[in-house]
Parts: structure tokens; sequence; C-alpha cells
């Protein structure tokens, strides 16, 4: 079928890890005591890395814009200060409630899929009748009835440039479409 493997081995010559051309790879450990002395045990397993699926150049085609609860909200690209990249989303929002962004819907193929961004918070003044902070930028991911999110709800210091990078893993049973 003519794909490439690559095999790994430690210093005694026994199989580390295997990986595929497309980035895909198994972890091993080689057994060396009990009833599986010289066997192999898989101990990990490394999806392939698929990138850049929000795209700057074709952004507004593929994604949609969300804006809930607050008509003072902006969602834009821009060229951020401090970020070595051409383009970035920009959301400025001034009330407290509501949920501003921008969403992309994707088919996926069963398995287990980490999704990540860098965000950056400045001045963020949380709710003060609120008990737990609802002022923050993150990702969040929706798959059927789930809903999985990581948020940077502080700001150590609004003059710093502190990008963060936040991350969400979810697990998909069968092909399904994603939010």
């Amino acid at each position: 079928d003519n794909r490439k493997f690559t095999y790994h081995f430690d210093n005694f010559g026994c199989p580390a890890d295997v990986s595929d051309e497309d980035g895909a790879a198994n972890s091993y450990q080689f057994l060396r005591e009990g009833r599986k002395n010289n066997k192999l045990s898989k101990t990990g397993t490394l999806q392939k890395v698929v990138k850049n699926w929000m795209e700057p150049e074709p952004y507004f085609v593929q994604w949609d814009k969300i804006k809930t609860g607050s008509e003072n909200a902006i969602a834009d690209l821009d060229i951020p200060d401090g970020f070595p990249v051409k383009k970035c989303c920009i959301i400025s929002k001034n009330t407290v409630n509501g949920r501003n962004g921008f969403s992309k819907k994707q088919v996926l193929e069963k398995g287990t899929y980490t999704f990540s961004c860098y965000v950056k918070v400045e001045k963020c003044v949380p709710d003060p009748e609120k008990k737990r902070s609802e002022c923050g930028a993150g990702i969040l991911l929706s798959s059927g009835n789930t809903e999985k999110m990581d948020l940077v709800t502080e700001v150590k210091d609004t003059d710093s440039d502190e990008w963060t990078r936040v991350s969400v893993t979810i697990t998909i049973a069968s092909q399904t479409e994603v939010t």
C-alpha cells in the first residue's frame, strides 16, 4: 500500500515507538521481568496532528460569527501586536452577558481530538455580583449534548503581552458533526 512507517529503538535495540507518515504513532515498552519478559507492551498512542483548520485567508467563508446577548460586541480579524501569525480573531465586548466569537462546524471521524488556540485577555473586569468570574476568552467545543470548555479568566497584568494556550479534548464514538 506504499505507506511508510518509522521505527525508533531504545539503546538496547528494542522498539520504542512506531509512527506512520501522517504522524500517528504508538509507543511501546519492552517488558524485562515476570511472565511477560521479553514482550512488548503498548504504552501510548499519538494521533496525527491536524493544523491550520482556522486558516486566516478564507476565514469568513468557512467560519460564522457568534453574537449572543450583546449588541456592542465586535468580532473581526486583525494583526495583533506580540503574536507571530498573519491574523488573529479579535473579539471586543463591553457588556457582561453573552458569548461572542467565531464558530465552525466540522464532521469528524471516530477518535479522540484535541483542539487548541492561544488567547490573550485584556481589560477583563468580572461582574461584582457574581461569585465566579464570567469574564474571559477561550475555546468551546460542542458535539450533540456535550460541551467542553477551557477559558482564561484571569488578567495578571493588563499591560502584559501574555498569550495563554487553552485546549479542549473530546472523544467521539462515531462520525459526528462538531462545532
